[in-house]
């Protein structure tokens, strides 16, 4: 749908296509951790600002009792040439253009890197509108992307490798864990789990079983997710259902339509 919409458009549009995409993408990622979290447990602060110059400390914020994970949303799309074609480069340069740095800034993991690094320096941390952070012991980067490649094999382990490269752990006072990267599909199956688990012992648990960070998150056995056992995230399956049947019925007015 995006690449035809895209293609439908008079160049000088696109743009502004793609960067609505994005914004509509970081507001539903947002819009689900909030429907399904337990406050008690993930606490989220959707696009929270500094205090000293209202800048946007990330997309969002999410406290797991003295965990704080750093959210960045990515509604890039990746062209099939790239993903699907034989020319490793164009692959690597897409993953750096668009979850890493561009010409202008840092992008994804680049911009968790710098936020993380600003918020707990050492020396000189920036405060956050709103929210304590003085008890945090570890923070979380975390990627979530609404292509997946997100969730493909060895792309969280190669964007780990250049987050170490654009971080400098010595220059902070909590635990920084390796960047986590989610396709969107990822994080709606892990939403089932909000409210009777912390999003931030998920992703600890993700990482012990993969120090290298190689697979997605789906592929790896989770302790906390089998004593669980198998959950939906509701607030996802609702919307889906709303929505197909708000399209059944444009298509077939008067016809019944169940859930």
């Amino acid at each position: 749908m995006f690449w035809s919409v895209n293609e439908a458009l008079p160049k000088k549009e696109r743009l502004r296509f793609h960067q609505d995409w994005g914004l509509a993408f970081e507001a539903y990622v947002n819009w689900l951790i909030a429907e399904s979290s337990d406050e008690s447990l993930n606490h989220i602060y959707p696009n929270p600002e500094f205090s000293d110059t209202g800048d946007e400390v990330c997309d969002a914020l999410l406290v797991c009792r003295d965990s704080l994970l750093f959210t960045e949303s990515k509604g890039a799309t990746f062209t099939a040439d790239a993903k699907y074609g034989t020319d490793p480069a164009k692959l690597r340069d897409e993953i750096e253009t668009k979850f890493v740095q561009n010409r202008e800034a840092g992008k994804g993991i680049g911009q968790l890197a710098a936020r993380v690094a600003e918020v707990f320096d050492r020396k000189r941390p920036r405060a956050i509108q709103g929210l304590d952070t003085s008890k945090i012991n570890k923070a979380f980067p975390v990627l979530v992307t609404r292509d997946d490649i997100g969730a493909a094999l060895v792309i969280n382990g190669y964007l780990a490798s250049r987050f170490r490269d654009l971080f400098n752990r010595k220059s902070v006072s909590v635990t920084v864990t390796p960047p986590h990267i989610l396709s969107a599909q990822d994080l709606e199956m892990i939403c089932g789990y909000l409210r009777e688990a912390s999003f931030a012992d998920l992703l600890d648990e993700r990482y012990r079983n993969d120090k290298g960070m190689l697979s997605s998150f789906w592929q790896l056995d989770n302790p906390i997710i089998d004593r669980i056992g198998e959950r939906e995230c509701k607030p996802f399956a609702d919307a889906t259902h709303a929505y197909f049947r708000s399209v059944a019925k444009t298509l077939f007015p008067g016809a019944e339509t169940g859930g």
